[in-house]
């Protein structure tokens, strides 16, 4: 049990999913397309990590991949730890604020998720009871 915990590869494959799956816990570490040249510089990233002697040997290079990140040849055991180690007190590589801010995404995400199928039983956006709304209303078209 120990040697298949241990074994590189079971471990790079649980990391992977953790990574890539759409509801991963370490999704957070994908770069981010709406934020200009992330993508690019990831992959640039990505591919030099695919030729590196910490590729998984046994992973045939998947030349049709999209990503990187998406090879199966990809390190994350070795990759993770590395880049979750990086100076974080670099404005634009900090990890712990990636890591918060995709979590504020997240709980935004489920918030808009609830209402749009559920609702909300009282409109909690008015500034205004309905009372006061009809008098404001009155005030403005007279």
């Amino acid at each position: 049990m120990r040697n298949l915990l241990t074994n590189a590869g079971t471990l790079n494959a649980v990391l992977r999913q953790a990574v890539l799956s759409q509801h991963g816990s370490l999704r957070w570490i994908l770069p981010v397309a709406t934020v200009q040249g992330e993508v690019e510089y990831a992959e640039e990233i990505a591919h030099k990590w695919l030729a590196s002697p910490y590729a998984i040997d046994y992973a045939p290079m998947d030349s049709s991949s999209k990503s990187g990140f998406n090879d199966q040849a990809f390190p994350y055991h070795v990759f993770i730890p590395i880049y979750l180690n990086v100076d974080t007190g670099i404005e634009s590589f900090s990890m712990s604020s990636r890591k918060r801010m995709w979590k504020q995404a997240q709980q935004f995400q489920e918030l808009w998720h609830e209402y749009r199928t559920k609702g909300w039983e009282t409109d909690i956006f008015s500034m205004f009871d309905e009372a006061t709304l009809k008098v404001r209303q009155a005030e403005m078209y007279g």
